[in-house]
């Protein structure tokens, strides 16, 4: 079984013409330890949706979301939450 590294991700968003961070909510995990190659497989991970991030809009109201460029992946180290 190949290693597992895990990763915190936060994407830059414009919520309703409003520039705000927003982050996964838990952990990503990937077989990669490259964070390059990692921000480029969340980007492309079709699983991965906006309410799946702490911060975007959960209410029933329509918001113009854009997201900006790529996601911000930080390593997490062994036993570090």
């Amino acid at each position: 079984m190949k290693k597992k590294y895990k990763y915190r991700v936060y994407w830059d968003v414009i919520i309703d013409g409003v520039e705000t961070n927003i982050e996964l909510d838990g952990l990503y995990e990937s077989e990669s330890d490259d964070p390059d190659e990692v921000m480029i497989e969340i980007d492309e991970d079709p699983d991965l949706i906006g309410e799946d991030f702490i911060g975007y809009p959960t209410d029933d109201e329509e918001h113009e979301v854009v997201w900006d460029g790529f996601p911000i992946v930080i390593p997490v180290e062994d036993g570090e939450e």
